[in-house]
């Protein structure tokens, strides 16, 4: 396989070392944590059907504070006693766990800490190729590379679910939910930050965005050859998951699994730049959150739709054709959005290099999960500014079913709402003969 020849972190070699035959993996990058964060594991784990292995990339930077290597070093000591442990290298082991077995891999001891402007993508990345490379090895039943959380504890039909629904796609997406961590500030705050999550989604597909999907890594799995086509986790120190989705939604449709949630225990953290953590802490500091105003997502409905039958009628002229339904100052806004992110151009270049062919699921591959947040920004300058989620409740059409509702009541009914979207999205659901995807599972 050219990825792990070319691509792959070096702690993928050490997976010729491994002899078993697994029914799938599991990758957790683990900073400052608890051995308690196995626990989250066990349910699924018990309930495969075959021996699950899971695979802790321990990490940290040279930088790190001293109590955060303190607290690493008191976890690879706890996974080291665990049971009967076999070196695969310096600074790797494996152990059986009675429900699973444990690959740990430390990246945190003096030598092998991550590099200063690297994170928890490159840890992602480490689990992720090694257990990559067991595949190549034909040593994984399930061929889906499973990523989770220290904080995050998986329903017991995780692994089958995975298992019955990766056919004809890039990744999947496991329903969640988000549980406070105790005190009724940081509930409060971690209802607020799930319904502002899911308005989010919702307001994507209101505008017919095909990257409308949540990206948070962990409730992942991608597909082991999509993995390797897309060349791996980025090792970003924050936002790995979602820049990992853009590129995956590109390859083949990400599919939304339904059933029992991931649960994530919100967290008071600082362990990444963005993220769960330090988004409670600053909702919990002030008390609200705000969000894209409504207004935003119709101005991105009229570049979304200007893309369509752009591809559609192969004329560039007709990108503004949605504008006649918009406001004098939603109409600026997109025109501003138009320009700034070179649209027209891009459709240029596409007429003359496509000549036709496919030529929506271009454009939408072109106009992608980046460039749609973007676009959000631009409308946020131009006189479409952010708003508190309580207001943008009440203006939303898409999250009607929220209006007046408690924070904790406003994420379960959107919820609800998301749970009817398609269960597959993506751009290389556009023009020409659409990938495989299969109804979402109940």
């Amino acid at each position: 396989m050219q990825y792990l020849a070319r691509y792959a972190e070096p702690e993928a070699g050490l997976a010729a070392r491994v002899a078993t035959r697994y029914f799938a993996t599991l990758v957790v990058p683990a900073l400052a944590e608890s051995p308690a964060l196995l626990d989250g594991v066990r349910a699924a784990a018990r309930a495969a059907t075959g021996r699950v292995l899971v695979i802790v990339v321990v990490n940290a930077r040279a930088s790190s504070p001293s109590e955060v290597r303190a607290e690493n070093a008191r976890l690879l000591a706890a996974f080291a006693e665990l049971g009967p442990r076999e070196a695969l290298a310096p600074g790797a082991f494996v152990v059986a766990d009675p429900d699973f077995d444990l690959v740990v891999v430390d990246r945190t001891s003096a030598g092998r800490e991550l590099p200063e402007r690297q994170g928890v993508g490159l840890a992602r990345k480490i689990g992720a190729d090694f257990a990559l490379a067991l595949h190549a090895r034909g040593l994984l039943e399930v061929p889906l590379l499973f990523f989770s959380d220290a904080d995050a504890v998986l329903p017991s039909g995780y692994f089958g679910a995975g298992a019955a629904a990766r056919d004809g796609v890039s990744a999947l997406l496991f329903p969640f939910r988000h549980e406070g961590c105790g005190d009724d500030a940081a509930a409060r705050a971690t209802e607020l930050y799930e319904a502002s999550l899911r308005y989010h989604v919702l307001g994507l597909a209101s505008a017919g965005s095909p990257y409308a999907y949540h990206s948070i890594g962990s409730t992942l799995a991608v597909e082991a050859s999509a993995y390797a086509l897309v060349r791996g986790v980025p090792k970003r120190s924050a936002g790995e998951d979602f820049y990992l989705l853009a590129k995956l939604a590109k390859v083949a449709p990400v599919r939304r699994l339904g059933g029992e949630p991931v649960r994530i225990r919100a967290r008071f953290s600082a362990r990444v730049p963005f993220g769960t953590g330090p988004a409670v802490a600053r909702i919990a500091a002030s008390g609200r959150v705000s969000v894209a105003a409504p207004a935003a997502f119709v101005a991105l409905r009229a570049v979304v739709g200007g893309l369509s039958a752009a591809a559609r009628e192969q004329r560039v002229a007709v990108l503004e054709a949605g504008l006649v339904d918009l406001d004098a100052v939603a109409g600026a806004a997109v025109r501003r959005a138009l320009a700034a992110l070179g649209i027209e151009e891009a459709c240029r270049s596409a007429l003359r290099e496509s000549g036709g062919v496919n030529l929506e699921r271009r454009l939408h591959t072109w106009f992608d999960a980046l460039r749609t947040l973007r676009a959000l920004h631009v409308f946020r300058d131009a006189g479409l500014p952010d708003c508190d989620l309580a207001e943008a409740l009440e203006r939303a059409d898409f999250a009607a079913g929220a209006r007046g509702a408690s924070p904790g009541e406003a994420a379960e009914r959107l919820s609800r709402l998301e749970a009817a979207l398609p269960a597959c999205i993506g751009p290389t659901l556009l023009g020409g003969v659409p990938r495989a995807c299969n109804p979402r599972p109940s």
